[in-house]
Formats: C-alpha cells, sequence, structure tokens
C-alpha cells in the first residue's frame, strides 16, 4: 500500500515546480550516498555501571547481567521491546524491556557462580526464572579450608545470658559506690 502512493506521488508536480518528483529524483540520484553495509540499530545506547549486586539502571528499572562484571562499565541498547546489554565485543545479556517503574528483570544464569559457591543464598535469590542448582561434582582433592559447620544461635540461651548480667548489673554498680566511698585509695588501685 505504501509503494504503490509513493509510485503514485513520482507522477505529482509540486507547487512553482515545472518538474515532476519522478523527473526531479532521477536528476539527484547519481548524487545519493551509497547505503551503508549494516543498517543502524534503531535503540538508545547508553553506559552504563554495573551494581555490586550485578544489576544495571535504565530509567528507573533494573536488569541482570552475569555476575563477573560487577563494578564495570557497560553499554545498554535499549529497543522498543528488548535491553540488550554489552561489552565492546560481545552481548552479554539480553531482557524483554520493562514498561512499569521500578520493576526487576533478574535471571538466574547470571547468578549462577555466585550460588554454586554460597548455596544457602539460593532460598533468598529473587530471580524471575529460578531453577534449582545442579548438584556439586564430588571433589577429589581435600580442600584447603576446613570444612566447619555452622548451627542457628540458640536464642533461648542469649536471652537467659542478657537477663543475667541485667541482673548482676546493679549489684555491680551497688559494690563500686561503697568501695569507691570506703577505700578511695585501694578502689583507684585496683582499677588501674
Amino acid at each position: 500500500m505504501l509503494k504503490e502512493r509513493c509510485e503514485a506521488y513520482l507522477s505529482h508536480t509540486q507547487a512553482r515546480q515545472t518538474e515532476t518528483v519522478g523527473e526531479r529524483l532521477k536528476h539527484e540520484q547519481p548524487h545519493f550516498l551509497p547505503l551503508p553495509q549494516f543498517p543502524p540499530e534503531c535503540c538508545r545506547g547508553i553506559p552504563v555501571k554495573v551494581s555490586k549486586t550485578s544489576l544495571v539502571q535504565f530509567e528507573t528499572s533494573r536488569y541482570s547481567v552475569p555476575s563477573q562484571y560487577a563494578y564495570q562499565t557497560l553499554w545498554l541498547k535499549a529497543f522498543v521491546n528488548r535491553v540488550e546489554i554489552t561489552t565492546q565485543t560481545e552481548t552479554d545479556a539480553v531482557h524483554e524491556r520493562l514498561s512499569g517503574k521500578y520493576q526487576e528483570s533478574i535471571c538466574f544464569e547470571h547468578y549462577a557462580k555466585v550460588l554454586e559457591r554460597k548455596p544457602g543464598a539460593q532460598q533468598h535469590f529473587r530471580a524471575t526464572n529460578k531453577k534449582e542448582l545442579p548438584p556439586k561434582p564430588p571433589k577429589s582433592e581435600p580442600s584447603l579450608f576446613p570444612q566447619v559447620p555452622v548451627q542457628p544461635p540458640n536464642l533461648a540461651q542469649y536471652a537467659q545470658l542478657l537477663r543475667s548480667i541485667c541482673m548482676i548489673q546493679p549489684q555491680v554498680l551497688l559494690l563500686e559506690t561503697h568501695l569507691k566511698e570506703t577505700a578511695p585509695a585501694q578502689y583507684s588501685q585496683a582499677v588501674l
């Protein structure tokens, strides 16, 4: 439909002109520059700084990148329907462009290496496409670091310890004031 309208316009003569649009086009065609070898990308390109959590911000939304790019500056190409995050040579992440404000697009694959080192962090991980981590391969050589079991804190014991300190504290203050009043010289030597 557009092509037919353009071809019909070639026979049109504009105001204060003697030649048709098609005749004037033939005169100008030898002066046209050649088309570029690769079509230009219809996007907005901006440099972005990757945060410590491997996220970049575009407008008000945040997009994840592979964790090895933390603290680096990358290029973000914002197309109409997608966002590409690239280095100088390769595309590192492609996300669907978020239309709302303050949204996040986080890919599990970008954090896989970090979650392999910290498997406990997976339960708090907020990815949009959460997957299970693959099982760890068995290690053949012994680890350089000792394996220390971590137990959750016993809050009952902690609360009991705090209560005992609070009960002892007033008695210690009374003893200190009594010593200051009765024997100030001995108290100052004992404190030093």
